[in-house]
Formats: structure tokens, sequence, C-alpha cells
């Protein structure tokens, strides 16, 4: 399964980048990879260990830098409680919404939007223009319950 994540992935990266006219580099590509390689939300640090591994010594900005390109792409999402990073691999509208298991980590992005037009909605009544939206519950899976 994850194999299949991250080349769905990549695909995506690909069509993005073609679309928008700036380059997935190596790097950029090898911190997606390790990012939708992995079963749960991975931490900057976390990408930047297994990044060294592959690469050599990498410093903490580089990653960053990647993290916030593919961030900025559509590509990634970033996890706001756990301060982690989950990678994208369908075509849809940005609206982050996840349920995250609290005992083993699995992370489930939901695509469905009801929730965020909801929000949209009580902003809009208020006068609010909100420009992210990012729903976060935590909980336990199935397999933890």
């Amino acid at each position: 399964m994850a194999r299949a994540n991250v080349i769905a992935a990549l695909n995506l990266a690909e069509e993005r980048c073609g679309r928008s006219g700036k380059r997935l580099t190596d790097l950029r590509r090898q911190v997606l990879e390790i990012v939708a390689a992995s079963p749960t939300p991975m931490g900057a640090y976390d990408v930047l260990s297994e990044l060294s591994q592959i690469r050599g010594r990498t410093d903490p900005p580089t990653v960053y830098r990647s993290l916030e390109f593919l961030l900025d792409l559509g590509l990634l999402h970033r996890v706001e409680s756990l301060n982690a990073y989950l990678a994208c691999s369908e075509a849809h509208e940005h609206v982050s919404q996840f349920l995250i298991c609290r005992s083993c980590g699995a992370t489930t992005e939901l695509s469905r939007g009801s929730v965020v037009e909801t929000l949209r909605d009580a902003a809009k009544s208020q006068g609010f223009s909100p420009d992210r939206f990012t729903v976060e519950v935590s909980g336990t899976c199935t397999t933890c319950a």
C-alpha cells in the first residue's frame, strides 16, 4: 500500500509541477517519497533523519524549504495538532480534515467537504473571510478500539 501512495503522490507532483512551471528537484522528490511512504504523519525532523540516511548530512532548513514547496503545491497537508506532514495524492481542494488516532497515530484524510461548507457558511454569515481550513478530530481508530 505504501508504494502505491508514493507512486500516486509522485504522479500528482509531476502533473502539478508541469502545470505550474515549477521544478520537482531530486531533493523535493525524495522528501515527498519519504512522507508518502509513511503510514502516519511525519515531523520535519523525522523526515530529516530519513533523508540524511539517503543523502548524507542534510540541514534542517533544506528540509523545511522542501516541505514548504510541497505544501504550497498541495502535495502535502500539515497536521497542525501533530506538527507533522501527510502526503496527499488526490487532486481535490485542500481543506484539511483529519481523523487522528491517539493510540497508533493513524491519520485519515476526509475529502468530503460538508464540515468545511458548514464552516464557510458560518464565517460568511459573520462577515469573516477565512483563508485556510483545518479540522482535526482525535480519537481511537477501529484497529485500536
